[in-house]
């Protein structure tokens, strides 16, 4: 009987792998990417056409980074607003290009507001006067969707009379942006994105007709897509090779072209000059296409996308890169065609039979090595019909099959033993912290959407001047460095009983308080900070040995009430928090700069550790989103001397004078710091303040000063 059962195995097994692979697909979503990734990152002779291949315009990004935001700030400094300063940068940008002979422009930023009407009608002016000359002006819409009903929004650009393309970045599993989107389409509303529109405006296609396997442009020219449908919603992905490289376009910082000084020395360095299909000499911006956007940390506009598992160079990307790299495939044709989910279902049933049949009539050992060389050759093909074709055949559903067809077989042989849980098990440990998998093993029911209130301790930290670090270091460096000061600074917070949360670039989230209660969740966040800023001293003596920069973080603190639990999708969530709580230490942690402060802690913290470490009252500020002010406190990672405590003392006294409005008393009672606290920055951010107020008194004073940034 139970070799006649042996027999039947085979189609069982069919029958297991099918519904393996249907209920399990979004947890091997990772493995799935992985096997795209990998035969795409081999495939060099992609990028060997590239090389090879030449193109009767250029394509170029200006940067609007670090440093040009400076510059922004100094030439422009009568608009009040940082949104008018820039549109009034971007019309002398706009107007240079366009007397070089630009052929498009293309903008990462939305316009769904006005800004100083001077300054918009200096903007919108170069913009017609541009489109006048035959540009194509491209300007950047977004769609965010409801959290309520989950429906798209689309914004409505206040500026109009122009093309408009979204600049959404779609990440797929982990964050990693994959398959950029190329159109959304909601109802009879259909938006392109910016890459899309711009390929269509210079081509002068009106529209577009798709099916689910391609996007047409026109009769000799499609895009292979991954085609989504449901609610009313349709959206294309774009299957592209990530074959571009910052390399492949000229790169300038706006600083270079809107202040005359820099325009000189990019002039006269030649660093504006380019060569034709014919090698002669030419304007780098004349028949381009221009690609405008951030790189600037603050606007935490930084992706990654499906190489940066594997390469030595550029990992972390402004997200204009993704518009630039969507927009350079469909020049060259650097996409490909994936297998049909039907044909890879017959795949399956076809591969799993064969090797389950196999399995029957064989040893364990020789079992064992069939499967092997069934996993290996099924890969093989893959990466073959990858690099040879252009055709993307994910082949995890097959070497599933044979891999259960393996386990089932020979263990039916050998009286089947399952360990699947301690499989389980082991696996989530490597992504959530041990506590929390403990309390899903404990509570199995938890593993549902939904969440609940509860007191918790939130950190944010993030690395000052990253954009300065970066250009600084070398790739290989940069990536080893964050490499081990995440790792350094994770250690900490799991030491500390602390949860992570996520990584956001070079940005770390963290709470305390959950999944596990903990009255001291405040403490330990604190503890956790010092202790990151000390650990941070220490790497910095080794990274210096080893000819690394320096660089310094600031952190944020805040307490109190939050939602925390497992958010997301019914069949996709993260344990995560959210509320008001965790918005507000995220913009302590930006407010650090303002002050020069290291760590910043909310009232509520500072409150319930008052008397366990050392602190200093900052401020009485209204931090961006927020309508009442929050007293906020510097938490002190050194311990002060006596002439420090003197100078707080002081600095105390100044602030209550300055509160009162008698800004002059206190200009002088703040500058009396100095004496036991020499450079002290905090100090001259009130003293600049104070000369500030003196001049130009408000006519209404509360003692809160209100940021306009985050």
């Amino acid at each position: 009987m139970m070799k006649k059962f042996l027999y039947i195995l085979p189609i069982i097994i069919v029958i297991l792998t099918l519904g393996f692979n249907a209920k399990f697909d979004k947890m091997f979503e990772s493995f799935d990417e992985f096997l795209a990734d990998y035969p795409m990152y081999l495939d060099v002779t992609k990028r060997d056409k590239v090389e090879n291949f030449k193109s009767d315009f250029q394509l170029v990004l200006l940067e609007l980074d670090e440093k040009s935001y400076d510059t922004i700030s100094e030439q422009y400094s009568k608009y009040d607003s940082l949104s008018a300063q820039k549109r009034s940068a971007f019309a002398k940008v706009v107007k240079y290009i366009s007397e070089q002979g630009v052929k498009a422009i293309a903008f990462d930023f939305t316009y769904e507001t006005l800004s100083d009407p001077e300054a918009d009608k200096e903007f919108i002016g170069s913009l017609k006067a541009a489109q006048e000359k035959g540009v194509k002006i491209i300007l950047g819409s977004k769609m965010m969707f409801d959290e309520i009903s989950s429906k798209p929004e689309f914004d409505t650009p206040a500026i109009k009379g122009f093309e408009y393309g979204l600049i959404n970045n779609a990440p797929n599993k982990n964050n990693i942006i994959r398959k950029p989107f190329l159109f959304v389409k909601y109802k009879d509303e259909m938006r392109y994105t910016l890459a899309l529109k711009l390929y269509m405006e210079i081509n002068n296609i009106k529209e577009v007709k798709y099916d689910e396997r391609y996007l047409y442009l026109n009769d000799d020219k499609k895009l292979p897509i991954q085609y989504a449908k449901g609610q009313g919603l349709e959206l294309a992905y774009y299957n592209i090779y990530y074959t571009m490289r910052f390399g492949d376009s000229h790169i300038f910082p706006i600083s270079a072209i809107i202040d005359d000084k820099q325009r000189k020395e990019y002039t006269e360095d030649n660093y504006f000059i380019s060569y034709d299909l014919n090698n002669n000499e030419r304007s780098v911006f004349k028949d381009a296409v221009v690609f405008i956007g951030t790189s600037s940390p603050d606007d935490q506009d930084f992706v990654t996308y499906s190489l940066s598992q594997f390469e030595q160079g550029t990992a972390i990307v402004p997200g204009v890169h993704i518009h630039m790299s969507s927009f350079f495939s469909m020049l060259f044709g650097l996409d490909y065609d994936q297998m049909r989910e039907n044909t890879l279902f017959y795949l399956t049933v076809i591969i799993t039979l064969i090797f389950s049949i196999l399995f029957i009539f064989i040893g364990p050992l020789k079992g064992l090595l069939a499967m092997m060389f069934g996993v290996f050759f099924t890969n093989a093909i893959s990466w073959l019909l990858f690099v040879e074709k252009g055709y993307l055949f994910l082949p995890r559903k097959p070497i599933v099959g044979i891999i259960i067809g393996f386990l089932i077989i020979e263990s039916y042989k050998f009286f089947f033993e399952s360990r699947e849980k301690k499989k389980i098990k082991g696996a989530f440990s490597m992504y959530i912290s041990p506590a929390l998998v403990q309390n899903i093993v404990k509570n199995p029911d938890q593993l549902k959407l939904g969440g609940e209130e509860k007191e918790l301790t939130i950190l944010f930290s993030d690395i000052a001047n990253f954009t300065t670090l970066s250009e600084a270091i070398g790739a290989v460096k940069l990536v080893s460095l964050l490499n081990e000061y995440l790792t350094a600074m994770t250690d900490i917070i799991m030491e500390e009983s602390g949860t992570l949360d996520k990584y956001i670039g070079d940005a770390v989230m963290a709470f305390w308080g959950a999944p596990v209660d903990d009255e001291k969740h405040s403490e330990k966040a604190c503890r956790a900070a010092i202790r990151m800023i000390e650990t941070l001293e220490k790497l910095k003596q080794d990274w210096k040995e080893r000819d690394y920069p320096e660089f310094g973080i600031r952190i944020g603190l805040n307490t109190g009430n939050a939602i925390v639990g497992n958010m997301g999708a019914k069949k996709r969530f993260n344990y995560t928090v959210m509320g008001d709580t965790v918005n507000l230490a995220s913009r302590l942690e930006g407010l650090n700069k303002a002050y020069g402060s290291t760590i910043m802690v909310s009232e509520s913290t500072y409150l319930q550790n008052k008397d366990k470490f050392k602190f200093r009252e900052l401020d009485l500020v209204k931090v961006k989103g927020k309508t009442q002010g929050v007293r906020v406190f510097q938490l002190l990672h050194f311990e002060p001397d006596e002439n420090y405590e003197k100078g707080v003392a002081i600095f105390t006294e100044a602030l209550e004078i300055y509160r009162a409005g008698n800004f002059a008393a206190a200009l002088s009672k703040f500058k009396a710091v100095y004496e036991f606290i020499p450079g002290d920055t905090v100090t001259d951010t009130f003293v600049k303040r104070c000369e500030l107020l003196s001049q130009e008194p408000p006519e209404e004073w509360d003692g809160i000063w209100t940021m306009k940034t985050k």
